[in-house]
């Protein structure tokens, strides 16, 4: 795992792609463009897992998310968790 040196870490926020091809493509029921049960567990322990991990090395929460832009499996719920974690205020980069 690379974490980039943040100044301001609530910038941060991570978006797995491809959820439907998780577990091989097994158990995405493309007709419903969604998990099943053992693929949403599966995905919500690997996000689980690399906040777990992130927080214990950087001590820092950071949102996370899985989707699939291929299918469009929660690309709305990733699209509304970066909307949510845009600061206020515009940073100087100057």
């Amino acid at each position: 795992m690379v974490i980039p040196p943040l100044k301001d870490v609530t910038r941060l926020v991570i978006g797995l792609n491809q959820a439907d091809f998780a577990m091989k493509g097994k158990n995405f029921i493309h007709k419903d463009n969604m998990p099943d049960n053992t693929l949403l567990k599966f995905l919500s322990d690997k996000a689980f897992s690399i906040q777990h991990r992130l927080k214990s090395l950087t001590s820092v929460t950071v949102p996370l998310t899985f989707y699939s832009a291929e299918t469009g499996y929660n690309v709305t719920e990733f699209l509304d968790m970066i909307i949510d974690n845009i600061p206020d205020k515009k940073r100087y980069l100057g």
